[in-house]
């Protein structure tokens, strides 16, 4: 048996009413009593559970290789940019890298461009299509 490191992620939410008389007095109200743990979020606030295994995770130079093998056929890959997560859609034809992204745009790259573009990137390959 091989030990195998496995990501959970939980996202918990609230929205509340902060009586402000603008709308960065209100964040900043709501932040000063989020730090002095007067508001507290707890399961009750749960909108999302993400669990990955940390082998899907892979440079920008492994993803264009994984591409390469698996064209036509398309990954759906989660770009890591300073801990947020970017669905794209991604595949290979020739030596151009298609990238649909969230916004529904589809960029054209060819493979050099990709490289560069995305040069110290981790991607998160959620599955194949």
């Amino acid at each position: 048996m091989k030990d195998y490191q496995v990501q959970i992620t939980e996202t918990l939410q609230r929205v509340i009413t902060i009586k402000a008389k603008d709308a960065i007095e209100a964040k900043r109200i709501t932040e000063t009593l989020y730090k002095e743990e007067k508001i507290v979020l707890d399961f009750n606030d749960h909108i999302e559970t993400q669990i990955l295994s940390l082998i899907d995770f892979c440079t920008t130079k492994q993803l264009i290789e994984r591409l390469k093998v698996i064209s036509p056929k398309i990954l759906e890959c989660n770009l890591q940019i300073s801990g947020l997560n970017a669905t794209h859609h991604i595949f290979i034809k020739g030596n151009k890298i298609y990238d649909e992204g969230i916004d529904g745009k589809i960029t054209q790259w060819n493979i050099e461009s990709f490289m560069e573009n995305y040069v110290s990137n981790q991607w998160i390959i959620d599955y194949i299509e």
